[in-house]
């Protein structure tokens, strides 16, 4: 029989089937006879079935087809990527739906046996279908079911596939090796469906980052795929595996053949620039470099152009030249516009140069415009904000040194000197003033915006470091600082600059009018003298010079408590004994008789032995012993065994600490500071030292300020975890962030406040993720979206995506701005966290919520009773975020 006549048959046959179907219509699946099996087949084939399987094939195509982040490493399956599926999950559900009606209306199935072979494939798309949305219990239920219901069909073993798929969403690893040896053992298991096996087993030691284990099974896939897209795909994710395990050799040939399959200039675009961050040293530099400098002149890769520097200068600082490298990464963070991801990745390279080279003030800079672009989500972002911390706490008292210096430097001039300084800053602003006052007469705000995207270098706004108050200038300038610095929280020393020449803020407040009182000062002539505010005549800037003796020596004390305080930074927050080192002993050479000086002998004694410098810790041991023979430190060098006598240190420790505390509760902030501090040198061994620590933190505080405050007492949170001490520090950190959030509060709003948070002390959530949840999303009610409009959308993504759960929305009003939308129910708090991804990920019907990033979670029914008494939302979403992101 020929192919035609094969065709004609099976048309006769659907068409008198068709036409009997009028006979049929009531055709009973409780009968097996042909009649009835060929009225079901064919019916479950060309209608639910088939309209399901094409639905899915569509989608599955549009999958396939999502652009890769190349920025990381590619997922194995791009249906992992919950992401990837969001397109799909109206479309899923219409399969389920069609599914459900062939397996309800059609299927036949006698003492086991079933007689419709089309039904085991609606169960299979059923399966899938329930895993591209996320519902991985329902799609395990229909993969399980089939695999072990249907053992001599041959939807058999792409369930087990698939079912093995699943149990890695659910991180149920030990199952899914489980199952995929059970479906390697099949003997009728294809060669295709060995191919998507060993991509299986690549993902699964992916997942448990065993990358060694992978890249053998991605290999094999790779070798055996005939599709060159997916060749191409998986020949760039072992470039990947093996840059992971640092064979840059290997990495580096596998990104060549990538960029020889070339299917997709993006994919060739970063093959090219990964191969040359696989590049690692030696030979083949030049040929590297020459492609990464034709592709910056390639107008197709413009908009790559801040990847292109970072990676020459990844080959720059490979090859040794650090200074060709820096300058690239400055490159590709200028350049970069819109892609915060790799300017932050940028800041931090540069960050981690100026660190490890020990110049602590640039890598502040660095790390401080690193936090201004990397998410929180960043492996990193922890101890960056750690390390940036300590680094401002650093620049911090070298600012204080710096700026000292040069009021102390300006007012030591001769007078003739000084006003001739005078008149040059006075000057310079002058023609600053005039520059941007005729720039921006000659340019309208059109001409502007475009000048400032070129990245205008309009003179005096560049490097003068003296600060200007035009607010046309300012405007001018919001632009291009927009497009180099993206948005930074308005802030003082946002980003410093380079204190090595004399700085002086004389003015600390330029807000004020000139018809304000600025006071008086005693100038260099010892007369009183009337200060002004006007910046053009030099009384503006005397005013702040230490001209008396008095001011001089404050200034110098200052001077004193910034290097000593620098000294323990760079010894106890970076662990740089050699610039603590360093640091004292310019203190002391400086100030040879200052108030810490038997402390620095005692830390420069104790840093010269750690490292290594017997002669010289010998040299400030005898200092100590000689000069200061009745101190506490003296008594600590004589008695070899004085800190191991616990009991008596701890007695020695208890009384100092009894002391010093009395010192913080006269508010003598200072005295105690000094008290504390002798307390860390002294009995750090003993259960005091924390105490003392945690007194310091509080004194600097109070001399400080609270942002201080809070800045030491979170590195003694995260030194003393785990102890009480760490979880006084928290609560303190707490409630001073409380006392300031109180205070911009009405003084009703406070009490209310107050009365809130007596009565969360008298309830508590309970977390029982297997109740009945719901989710909650909140909508406000006073701005310019409609409620009605968003609960639209909701009630659109649900009918479109959940029809088969019969889900149901509550508006309530829970408070005058705010509504609550309930949508109800599910049976876990898994499922519920499901439909809570499914809903943030959805970019379309719910791009307003999602957009605004309202506020939502799930809840339980027990817990929701006790949210809707309390009604504040921030302490339910402490919960939720604490408890449930074991589903996220």
């Amino acid at each position: 029989m020929t192919i035609n006549q094969r065709i004609q048959s099976l048309i006769v046959v659907v068409l008198t089937v068709t036409a009997g179907s009028v006979f049929f219509s009531h055709c009973s699946t409780e009968k097996t006879g042909w009649a009835h099996r060929t009225f079901h087949n064919v019916n479950a084939r060309f209608n639910g079935y088939f309209n399901a399987k094409e639905l899915m094939r569509f989608d599955e195509i549009d999958l396939r087809e999502t652009e890769d982040n190349y920025d990381e490493l590619l997922p194995v399956f791009k249906g992992s990527v919950e992401e990837n599926r969001q397109p799909m999950l109206g479309d899923m559900e219409t399969v389920i739906e069609k599914c459900t009606k062939v397996i309800n209306y059609h299927s036949i199935e006698k003492r086991g046996k079933q007689y419709v072979k089309w039904i085991d494939n609606c169960y299979f798309l059923m399966g899938k279908a329930n895993y591209y949305k996320s519902e991985y219990v329902e799609a395990h239920n229909f993969f399980d079911y089939v695999s072990k219901k249907f053992k001599d069909e041959d939807s058999q073993i792409p369930a087990m596939l698939w079912l093995a798929r699943n149990n890695l969403e659910r991180k149920r690893y030990e199952d899914a090796e489980k199952v995929m040896r059970l479906a390697e053992s099949k003997p009728k298991i294809t060669e295709e469906q060995l191919i998507t096996l060993r991509l299986i087993y690549a993902d699964l030691y992916i997942r448990q980052k065993n990358y060694l284990l992978a890249i053998p099974e991605l290999r094999y896939a790779k070798t055996k795929t005939k599709d060159k897209d997916s060749k191409a795909r998986l020949t760039f994710l072992l470039g990947q595996l093996y840059q992971k395990v640092g064979e840059h050799q290997n990495a580096s040939d596998k990104f060549k053949e990538v960029i020889e399959y070339n299917r997709d200039y993006r994919q060739v675009f970063y093959a090219r620039i990964e191969r040359a961050m696989s590049y690692s040293g030696g030979y083949g530099a030049s040929s590297v470099k020459d492609e990464l400098n034709d592709m910056l002149v390639d107008e197709k890769y413009i908009e790559f152009r801040d990847q292109i520097y970072y990676a020459l200068a990844e080959v720059a600082l490979k090859e040794g030249d650090k200074e060709k490298g820096i300058e690239l990464l400055k490159k590709s963070a200028s350049v970069s516009q819109n892609n915060n991801k790799q300017k932050g990745k940028s800041f931090m390279k540069l960050a981690k140069i100026y660190f490890g080279d020990l110049e602590y003030q640039n890598a502040q800079r660095y790390y401080d415009s690193t936090l201004a672009f990397i998410s929180s989500e960043h492996p990193e972002y922890e101890s960056t904000v750690k390390l940036s911390n300590n680094l401002n706490e650093l620049v911090t008292q070298i600012d204080i040194i710096e700026t000292q210096d040069s009021l102390l430097r300006v007012a030591n001039m001769p007078e003739k000197e000084r006003l001739s300084l005078l008149d040059d800053i006075i000057e310079a602003r002058r023609e600053k003033e005039r520059e941007e006052e005729e720039f921006n007469t000659q340019n309208d705000f059109g001409q502007n915006q475009t000048a400032m995207n070129q990245g205008p270098k309009t003179p005096g706004m560049g490097g003068n470091k003296w600060y200007f108050y035009s607010p046309t200038a300012k405007g001018l300038g919001a632009s291009e600082f927009k497009r180099i610095w993206g948005s930074r929280k308005n802030e003082d020393n946002w980003r410093r600059s380079d204190k090595s020449t004399v700085q002086v803020d004389f003015a600390k407040d330029e807000s004020k009018s000139e018809n304000d009182s600025a006071g008086v000062f005693v100038n260099a002539s010892g007369d009183t003298v009337k200060a002004s505010n006007d910046w053009e005549q030099y009384e503006y800037y005397l005013k702040d010079l230490p001209f008396s003796e008095e001011k001089k020596e404050a200034a110098n004390d200052k001077i004193i408590d910034a290097y000593y305080e620098l000294a323990i930074i760079y010894k106890e927050k970076l662990e740089d004994e050699l610039k603590s080192i360093e640091t004292l002993e310019k203190l002391n050479s400086r100030f040879p008789n200052h108030k810490h000086i038997v402390g620095s002998y005692f830390r420069l004694y104790r840093m010269h032995e750690s490292v290594g410098n017997s002669a010289r810790s010998e040299e400030y041991k005898q200092k100590i012993l000689n000069q200061f023979p009745d101190s506490d430190y003296a008594k600590v060098i004589e008695d070899p065994y004085y800190l191991e006598r616990e009991s008596e240190l701890t007695k020695e420790a208890k009384k100092f600490y009894e002391k010093t505390y009395g010192y913080y509760n006269r508010e003598l902030y200072l005295q105690t500071m000094r008290s504390s501090q002798k307390g860390i040198d002294l009995y750090s061994e003993t259960d005091y030292g924390p105490k003392f620590e945690l007194l310091h933190a509080l004194a600097v505080g109070k001399e400080k300020g609270r942002k201080t405050m809070i800045s030491e007492l979170q590195t003694l949170s995260n030194k003393y975890d785990s102890t009480e001490i760490g979880k006084e520090a928290a609560e303190l950190i707490a409630a001073v962030q409380s006392v300031e959030k109180r205070e911009q509060e009405e003084k009703a709003a406070e009490a209310r406040k107050e009365q809130q948070e007596k009565a969360k002390k008298n309830t508590t959530y309970n977390y029982n993720p297997g109740e009945r949840h719901l989710f909650v999303v909140f909508l406000p009610t006073g701005g310019s979206a409609n409620p009605r409009t968003l609960r639209i959308g909701i009630s659109n993504f649900n009918r479109q995506n959940y029809k088969s759960s019969e889900l149901e929305l509550q508006p309530i009003q829970l408070k005058p701005d705010t509504q609550m939308v309930s949508v109800k129910d599910f049976e876990s708090g898994e499922k519920a966290m499901t439909y809570y991804r499914t809903f943030s990920n959805d970019k379309i019907k719910l791009a307003m919520i999602n957009q605004a990033e309202l506020p939502r979670f799930v809840i339980s029914y027990s817990n929701y009773a006790t949210f809707y008494k309390r009604k504040d939302i921030q302490e339910y979403l402490k919960f939720f975020n604490n408890k449930y992101t074991e589903f996220l």
